[in-house]
């Protein structure tokens, strides 16, 4: 009896090994076709299955991702994510785990992929990220430095222009991640100065500036602050719809007693905001998650680059000038000729399994890029009506200290001079400039206001 079992045992085992090789083996084959995106849904259906477990396939499941991104097994469920020992899904996971909130599980993850792998950059800067969400900033600065030190070695070594964009981004989040995280000690003189170690044309910079004005108001440097703001005002940021960049100007007005002012920026936010935030909020109801949905609309935003509606049309602009959503527009780009590709292939049997698996990634990635675009536009939506919460505040407040100040008959009644050059304040990396000629051209986020606090 005991022989029979042990020679069933043996022959699930050979059979398992035997599924093993030929998943892999088929995986392999499609690969060297040069078609990366087919080889997605047998990886996922092996993860199901649980052949996907050895390290040979962990081997090739980081081929896979270097050509065709992670974002396609981020729909995967973490329980079969965890099977791999791939370093790029172990990536993958530790970022599911930070999101979750299970910060040292993340942590434990992002150490344990090493320095010599092409993850290595990516996972620095998410174990900074989390070290910083635990108060543990000596590590944390640590990581950031490590993260920018290893994303430029990688750079030599990536031929690709997307893993290489991804690198360059990365770098710059770790830049600016050593300053929120001086930011976080309140170490806000050091944290202005860290943030201006951030190039201009990084794609990230333009979310930045509203980091740099808090770390000025933190400082009372309101008028560092104002003059951070308005640069939102340039052309080039037309499709930035920065309700807290709004919010914060009327709150620094507010703290310099500039009453008329704040209440000025308080009412235009209601007036340009109302109509078009409830349009948005019936938009998102009705649609819910047809990610569809959300996919024509952005492609049809490409096509046009906009429509009669301004704010939808800024709204899109926003989210597309993301580097999150470039990413994602770029691998599905590659995606779209891989299947036309199989499509050129012919009506055999091989042929036809070919062109299936390259649709069947080809709507997967359709359907992430909607529901990027979706979940963008709901946390919009909730930062607009954040901000008509934080205005109604503000326009509560201005009118108790003008009621203050209205009897209060020790008060003066002198207006401050608005506009003199005694008012500003720089630091070691700030220049003064007169501002003539092109304003925006030249100087785009140096601009400092120079108004009296009237308090």
């Amino acid at each position: 009896m005991f022989s029979k079992i042990v020679v069933l045992f043996l022959l699930i085992l050979l059979a398992y090994h035997h599924q093993s090789f030929a998943s892999i083996g088929k995986t392999r084959e499609i690969m060297a076709k040069g078609y990366p995106f087919a080889t997605i849904p047998l990886i996922k259906e092996d993860f199901v299955n649980g052949s996907a477990n050895s390290g040979e396939y962990s081997r090739l499941i980081d081929q896979v991702v270097s050509l065709t991104g992670i974002k396609v097994f981020e729909v995967l469920d973490e329980k079969l994510i965890s099977q791999t020992q791939a370093p790029s899904l172990k990536y993958l996971l530790a970022k599911k785990y930070l999101k979750d909130d299970r910060v040292a599980e993340s942590i434990q993850l992002a150490k344990s992929i090493d320095s010599s792998h092409s993850f290595y950059p990516f996972a620095q800067h998410l174990l900074a990220t989390a070290y910083s969400k635990q108060g543990q900033h000596a590590q944390a600065m640590n990581a950031f430095e490590d993260c920018i030190r290893f994303s430029k070695k990688s750079l030599n070594s990536i031929k690709d222009e997307i893993g290489q964009k991804q690198l360059e981004i990365n770098q710059d989040y770790c830049t600016t991640g050593l300053a929120r995280n001086t930011y976080a000690q309140r170490n806000f003189k050091a944290a202005d100065l860290a943030y201006l170690d951030l190039p201009k044309n990084s794609p990230v910079w333009p979310d930045i500036l509203l980091e740099e004005a808090w770390a000025s108001f933190y400082q009372k440097n309101f008028n560092r602050t104002l003059g951070k703001l308005v640069t939102y005002k340039a052309p080039v940021f037309e499709s930035r719809l920065m309700t807290e960049a709004d919010v914060l100007s009327a709150l620094t007005y507010l703290e310099m007693c500039l009453y008329d002012d704040a209440k000025k920026i308080a009412d235009r936010y209601y007036a340009q905001m109302m109509n078009p935030v409830r349009s948005l909020r019936a938009l998102l109801l009705e649609k819910g998650k047809k990610y569809d949905y959300y996919f024509k609309l952005m492609a049809s935003y490409e096509e046009s680059k906009g429509d009669d509606n301004d704010f939808m049309r800024r709204l899109l602009g926003g989210i597309y000038r993301e580097p999150a959503y470039q990413e994602i527009r770029a691998r599905l780009f590659d995606a779209n000729l891989e299947y036309r590709r199989a499509k050129g292939n012919g009506n055999s049997r091989d042929a036809q399994v070919l062109r299936s698996l390259s649709a069947d990634s080809l709507s997967t990635l359709k359907k992430i890029l909607g529901s990027y675009v979706r979940s963008r536009m709901v946390k919009k939506y909730a930062d607009f009506y954040q901000g008509f919460v934080d205005m109604s505040y503000i326009k509560l407040e201005i009118l108790s200290r003008k009621k203050e100040k209205l009897y209060n008959l020790n008060a003066s009644n002198e207006q401050g001079k608005r506009g003199d050059i005694k008012y500003l304040d720089r630091n070691d990396k700030q220049y003064f400039w007169d501002f003539k000629g092109e304003f925006w051209a030249d100087e785009l986020g140096d601009y400092v206001f120079a108004l009296a606090n009237e308090c």
